[in-house]
């Protein structure tokens, strides 16, 4: 009964608005061979071109790892959304 480990793999989760600490994560976590992506949330402040940013992209491309990102919002981010649509 839920014999999936092979299967299963993980997200190297970063809280981007810590550049420095988030490269040790990606350094701590990026040889785990159930390890398959790095995951950020998908409206950072500053935008992600920002330079901020740049040691993790770096990590990234050291490692090989995609980076994806995912709609994350607390009540602690700032409102309102974007128009879209």
């Amino acid at each position: 009964h839920n014999n999936w480990h092979e299967r299963w793999r993980g997200s190297i989760c970063l809280a981007i608005e810590e550049p420095e600490k988030s490269v040790d994560e990606i350094e701590r976590w990026a040889g785990h061979p159930y390890m398959s992506q790095i995951l950020i949330k998908a409206e950072p402040r500053p935008s992600w071109g920002n330079p901020k940013y740049d040691a993790i992209w770096a990590a990234a491309t050291k490692h090989d790892i995609p980076v994806s990102c995912h709609l994350s919002r607390s009540h602690y981010d700032e409102l309102p959304m974007p128009p879209v649509g």
